[in-house]
């Protein structure tokens, strides 16, 4: 799915269900962040995400959230992959599930890929999330009820 496509859905969504979007979502980031992000991370992010936050901004997204650049947020990706760098493992979190699980991009070559991995905390192991992309995630996580 293109980005185009994924904004339509997100659209139809908000047509449909408004109050799915009630709680107010993080600022959206400008490009030196984003810059400053991957050099802090060391990875290149996936144009999906960064297209996501440029758009939306991260945090509270219906019923998920995805890791945002507004400082002092709860859902900020630096703060959360530092304060869970013991659990990334050449990987970028990016999302997580109120139960202890996060979802998070392999890091190869300085890359992150586009696939989405799972970490399950009861096995405290990582395993392929099934997701192909941030998209897929989250039209089948907070985009469905």
């Amino acid at each position: 799915m293109n980005f185009e496509d994924f904004k339509k859905c997100v659209c139809e969504a908000k047509s449909l269900h408004p109050f799915w979007f009630d709680f107010e979502p993080d600022d959206a980031p400008d490009q030196d962040s984003l810059i400053r992000a991957e050099r802090m991370l060391e990875a290149r992010l996936p144009q999906e995400y960064k297209d996501f936050l440029l758009q939306y901004g991260g945090g509270y997204f219906a019923f998920g959230n995805v890791f945002s650049l507004e400082e002092g947020s709860e859902w900020n990706l630096i703060d959360i992959n530092a304060e869970f760098a013991h659990l990334r493992a050449g990987r970028v979190l990016i999302s997580e599930n109120n139960a202890g699980d996060f979802y998070g991009f392999d890091v190869r070559d300085g890359a992150c890929q586009s696939e989405l991995c799972f970490w399950d905390h009861q096995d405290e192991t990582w395993k392929p999330s099934g997701y192909a992309d941030l998209y897929e995630y989250l039209l089948k996580v907070a985009l469905t009820n």
